[in-house]
């Protein structure tokens, strides 16, 4: 018998799952694989204020992404800078967001692919 809910196994004779507190079924049901998701750089910077600055502008607009190297900013001068990726399917709502936010914040450098995309 498994949990539907945290797909834990329980010894016959025991109906509901003690955590989810769920009824327990004879079989689970195949978990959905993960769907790829491309991302692209769509700029980079140095500066952490950069990062927090452009991480609350995507955020409130829902927009998928993450920065490469962005941990590293806060640790020590970096050799390389924090890049901004962003969902494929995304990158131009996300470079017409940062278009029009006016960035002219020094140490940005938006990449000539993603404009082009």
């Amino acid at each position: 018998m498994y949990c539907p809910e945290c797909r834990a196994e329980y010894v016959e004779g025991i109906l509901e799952c003690s955590d989810c507190r769920v009824e327990l079924v004879e079989e689970l049901s195949e978990e959905p694989k993960p769907e790829f998701v491309e991302y692209i750089e769509v700029l980079s910077t140095f500066n952490p204020g950069d990062i927090a600055f452009l991480e609350s502008v995507l955020e409130s607009e829902d927009i998928d992404h993450f920065f490469k190297g962005g941990n590293f900013v806060h640790v020590y001068q970096p050799v390389e800078p924090a890049k901004l990726m962003i969902r494929a399917d995304q990158a131009g709502r996300a470079i017409d967001l940062l278009k029009d936010a006016g960035l002219s914040i020094s140490g940005i450098n938006i990449h000539k692919e993603s404009r082009d995309s």
